[in-house]
């Protein structure tokens, strides 16, 4: 009589390798969930990126022109209005009619020495006074030296949230063009004259992504010329303001568009979010 077929003993499922499948299949689920198109709305702006090799060169030039500053004449007589400036915004005020007086001075003074020398004195003249920045914010001059130097840039810091508690927060390139379009306002320049793109990012870009309770027109200016200047995630901000304005057709195009450039499953996410609030 033949025997009967010997069964194969049944394997059994170890503790062990029953977490092991679990977690291969917990694994690939969330492999799955991530790839899988789903709406996600933007509720950060980029951050502030800005060249650290391009602000060096910006200042190595800045200390270089330095050099070249004019001297006596009319360039000392600037030189004497700045301080005057500094020492009137710190100091208990003063009338309509002092500060008009000097108003009229400087823009005499940058005239004739633009016509005597050309336009790169005063270039060579802002290059100069953006070498004493540093130490007057590390409290490295006597004080009215100090004050002529930065006169109200310290709350001008405060208001643009550069610094918090006297306690600077903001990368160094945007105090460096905070303070150069101080020195040009003075000047009765255009604020951004002179301006590397590093400087334009900076000086742009702190307010339209950093800047959060200004208005939202006046941001929304900044970025456009923050864009302009080359400005990192500029697109992406762009897209967000968008929606933040209620134009989520426009909001979804560029973020479809940067999905299209990058791969960026982030903005794919974006872009549908932003679809689906459209309707």
């Amino acid at each position: 009589m033949a025997e009967p077929p010997v069964k194969a003993p049944r394997s059994r499922l170890t503790p062990s390798g029953a977490r092991l499948i679990l977690a291969t299949f917990a694994a690939a689920f969330g492999a799955l969930f991530l790839v899988l198109p789903k709406p996600v709305t933007p509720h950060e702006l980029p951050p502030l990126r800005l060249d650290d090799g391009a602000f060096a060169e910006v200042r190595a030039e800045s200390a270089r022109l330095a050099g070249q500053a004019p001297e006596g004449g009319v360039a000392d007589r600037l030189r004497a209005l700045y301080a005057a400036q500094g020492r009137a915004e710190v100091g208990q005020g003063e009338s309509q009619e002092a500060f008009a007086a000097r108003e009229r001075q400087i823009r005499g003074a940058v005239a004739t020495l633009r016509q005597q020398q050309g336009p790169d004195a005063i270039a060579a003249l802002r290059a100069e006074a953006m070498q004493q920045l540093e130490p007057a914010l590390a409290g490295e001059l006597e004080q009215e030296t100090e004050e002529e130097v930065l006169g109200s840039f310290p709350r001008m810091l405060d208001r643009y949230h550069a610094s918090e508690g006297g306690r600077i927060v903001a990368p160094a390139p945007v105090v460096w063009a905070l303070f150069r379009a101080r020195w040009n306002g003075i000047h009765r320049r255009p604020l951004t004259e002179g301006f590397a793109p590093v400087e334009l990012q900076a000086y742009h870009g702190w307010l339209a992504l950093e800047v959060h309770d200004a208005p939202l027109d006046r941001r929304a200016a900044a970025l456009r010329a923050f864009a302009e200047a080359g400005g990192a995630g500029a697109r992406e901000a762009e897209a967000i303001f968008a929606m933040r304005e209620g134009r989520m057709m426009d909001a979804a195009a560029i973020f479809g568009e940067l999905y299209a450039e990058t791969g960026d499953l982030r903005m794919r996410n974006h872009a549908l979010a932003a679809q689906r609030r459209a309707y």
